[in-house]
């Protein structure tokens, strides 16, 4: 097993974490454009699909997503004539109630 230098470790860390950050933009730029064209039609987030959404959008939260990129979610995009029940076996979803934000964002 070869051991590793210090630099070696350090190149791999900072390998990491811009895939990382690479990862987080890409996930909160598709979920953005996502919004956005459901917006540009009137169509809300479909109820099937709102708790992975949710949970997606929710562990986005607090990222450092780069400046330039759509944040994800708005609370229209969350709006609906009735609530949508919690989905099984989860325990972070997320509704235009519980984070509207300042500037109607999820994010």
């Amino acid at each position: 097993m070869r051991a590793f230098s210090g630099s070696s470790r350090l190149e791999e860390a900072e390998r990491r974490l811009r895939a990382w950050l690479g990862w987080v933009e890409d996930v909160a730029g598709l979920l953005g454009r996502a919004a956005a064209l459901r917006e540009s039609v009137g169509a809300p987030l479909p109820r099937g699909e709102r708790g992975d959404v949710g949970r997606v959008t929710a562990a986005l939260r607090g990222r450092a997503v780069p400046a330039g990129c759509p944040r994800p979610m708005t609370a229209s995009s969350w709006e609906s004539p009735e609530p949508s029940p919690k989905p099984k076996n989860t325990t972070d979803f997320r509704t235009s109630r519980d984070c509207p934000g300042e500037s109607g964002q999820c994010l």
